[in-house]
């Protein structure tokens, strides 16, 4: 068994212990008690299979995927739609990993409408697809998620995005 390094407070109550953490830093929590006092839950579940980013990603990458996945769980995204090594395909190929990267030469640009970001979105496209509150296309976060729920409308999901989809058939990236 692994060894444990913190235990995850509940108040003043010891609910789990952290046995890992996942490539993106998210702490993978061991099995909560059963003995839970009235009015506490059990963690989410930390992890799931699509949370590992194997492509090559920025540390600064990789916690933004982290936390936009968390946001779009929360609002009811499948997580298999919003696989954590596409999403960084799709960033590291589109942008470096720069969210404040602005595409100036490409058609979308010359209709005045410039691809912006982490992702590359165009802000009609972004604004579309912003979840309330998460409303900055420059935000890189804002950007992953509306990224993200854009490819699943269109594609299915990120991983049937056309670049993740070829890149993960050993091709070339393709945009999307």
């Amino acid at each position: 068994m692994p060894k444990c390094s913190k235990p995850l407070l509940l108040g003043s109550l010891a609910a789990a212990t952290f046995a890992a953490t996942t490539a993106i830093g998210i702490p993978q929590a061991a099995a909560a008690p059963d003995n839970l006092p009235d009015g506490y839950t059990a963690p989410a579940q930390a992890i799931d299979s699509h949370s590992s980013i194997e492509h090559d990603a920025t540390d600064d990458v990789e916690r933004w995927i982290g936390e936009a996945r968390r946001i779009m769980i929360e609002a009811g995204i499948e997580p298999q739609d919003i696989d954590a090594n596409d999403l960084a395909i799709i960033a590291m190929h589109e942008s470096s990993g720069d969210p404040d990267a602005v595409n100036d030469w490409d058609s979308n640009a010359a209709m005045g409408t410039p691809s912006t970001g982490l992702m590359q979105t165009i802000q009609p496209t972004f604004d579309a697809y912003a979840l309330e509150g998460h409303t900055d296309i420059h935000d890189p976060v804002d950007n992953i998620i509306a990224a993200s729920r854009y490819a699943i409308d269109r594609y299915g999901s990120v991983s049937e995005a056309p670049g993740p989809e070829s890149v993960n058939k050993g091709g070339e990236y393709k945009p999307y």
